[in-house]
């Protein structure tokens, strides 16, 4: 997928995990096939994350929007620069495009919001803007890069409703994500009626509820 070869770590580079352990399991999955560097630290205070990320010269880092809005607010978190930090990928939660500003100010780097499941190796999703939106004004590109943002070329993916009827894309309509290709899972082992009850004609339900933007970004 050139969106993903374009923000995974390379060879060489480091990866700093700070997840919750399930986010850990499948998330570090996908990262990991990519870089040799990878370290997972059991930190949960937010002066002591910006330090490492300094010391340690990290690259890439995904963080959950708690943790990333406890970090731009410690004291001084933007006073010294991270130079060798180039995009910080968030998910788990919804973010608010305001965050995303000051992640990106604070940090000097990109930043992606993603989404995803364990049952989807993890990601789907990422909120990589298109040229179009990339000339927006940066509150409206904030907006956008808060999204869920555009699935993976390898990943089927559709919002529909109770029916199983793909919505409109009018940003209003709510629906149901459900997905399928080569990283979805086929079932959950040994589990029959769990995964007939996951499956709607081969596309999994994931559970998770939007709305689709009427242009895409």
């Amino acid at each position: 997928c050139p969106t993903w070869r374009t923000y995974a770590p390379k060879a060489g580079e480091r990866v700093l995990r700070l997840d919750p352990g399930m986010a850990f399991g499948s998330g570090s999955h996908a990262t990991t096939q990519q870089a040799l560097d990878l370290m997972v630290a059991a930190i949960d205070e937010a002066g002591a994350a910006l330090a490492l990320m300094r010391a340690e010269g990290v690259t890439i880092t995904n963080l959950v929007p708690t943790m990333l809005n406890a970090m731009v607010r410690v004291p001084g978190a933007g006073d010294a620069p991270y130079p060798a930090l180039r995009t910080i990928m968030s998910g788990g939660a919804s973010i608010a495009p305001e965050l995303v500003r000051r992640i990106m100010e604070t940090f000097g780097c990109t930043y992606v919001q993603t989404y995803g499941m364990t049952e989807t190796s993890p990601y789907l999703t990422l909120s990589v803007l298109k040229a179009h939106l990339r000339d927006l004004p940066a509150e409206r590109r904030f907006a956008y890069q808060a999204r869920t943002g555009r699935p993976f070329v390898t990943v089927a993916l559709r919002v529909v409703d109770d029916g199983g009827r793909e919505v409109p894309a009018d940003d209003r309509t709510v629906g149901e994500i459900e997905v399928r290709g080569d990283s979805v899972t086929p079932g959950y082992w040994q589990r029959p009626e769990e995964t007939a009850a996951a499956f709607r004609d081969g596309w999994l339900r994931t559970g998770w509820w939007c709305r689709r933007c009427h242009r895409p970004g």
